[in-house]
């Protein structure tokens, strides 16, 4: 699955353009009125207004799988990294075969830099915005997580990460895009916050073609 475009609700748009535009680098515009759109690699991310919004997002960053240790390099000091309830701030998922780090953008939201080893991303040169692939990761909180995954199968032909479900834990897609399903108040790594249930749309690149996903909230 690929992740073309991603909207999700924003608190304050002014402190999101700076966050993405001044302190990733990253290219951002105003398509629209109340809207604040962030090229990401090959995804368009775009927030919109919502003053009243009080949810939290989980979202993810794909970067090369051999820039890891430039990547929190660069990201040091341009973002709060989230540190696990041990203070730890790097993390090596095993079954993933992937190193991560978590930051928070303006909006509070969990934002991740993940490089994957299982693809093949390899890149050189300095590490900078342009080094961000794409986003390759959603967080969706749903009442049922086993029937949420099953109807993406049947739906969209994605099916569950590696064939690994569970009823507190599935991600369905592929290393190239993911949506993480959990249930409502499931601890998000690594501070262990709790989920909130929250809109966002997507328009995604399936087997069953390009869809316009939104889930119900």
């Amino acid at each position: 699955m690929h992740i073309r475009h991603l909207r999700l609700h924003s608190r304050d748009l002014a402190a999101q353009r700076a966050f993405f535009g001044t302190t990733l680098g990253l290219p951002v515009s105003e398509p629209a009125p109340n809207q604040l759109a962030v090229q990401v690699g090959t995804t368009m991310l775009v927030f919109e207004h919502q003053p009243a919004w009080q949810g939290i997002y989980h979202y993810a960053f794909n970067i090369p799988h051999n820039r890891f240790a430039d990547a929190r390099a660069w990201l040091d000091g341009r973002a709060d990294l989230i540190p696990d309830p041990n203070g730890e701030k790097e993390f090596f998922f095993e079954t993933w075969n992937a190193d991560a780090l978590y930051f928070e953008d303006a909006d509070g939201n969990i934002g991740e830099l993940i490089a994957r080893h299982t693809l093949d991303n390899t890149a050189g040169g300095a590490f900078g915005s342009d080094s961000l692939l794409n986003v390759s990761e959603i967080g969706w909180v749903v009442s049922d997580v086993l029937a949420s995954a099953a109807h993406l199968n049947e739906a969209y032909s994605l099916p569950p990460y590696l064939g690994h479900q569970s009823e507190v834990f599935t991600a369905v897609g592929d290393a190239d895009g993911l949506f993480i399903l959990v249930p409502k108040r499931h601890p998000w790594l690594p501070d262990l916050r709790p989920a909130e249930t929250g809109w966002f749309a997507a328009t995604i690149d399936t087997p069953t073609g390009q869809n316009v996903f939104s889930p119900p909230v």
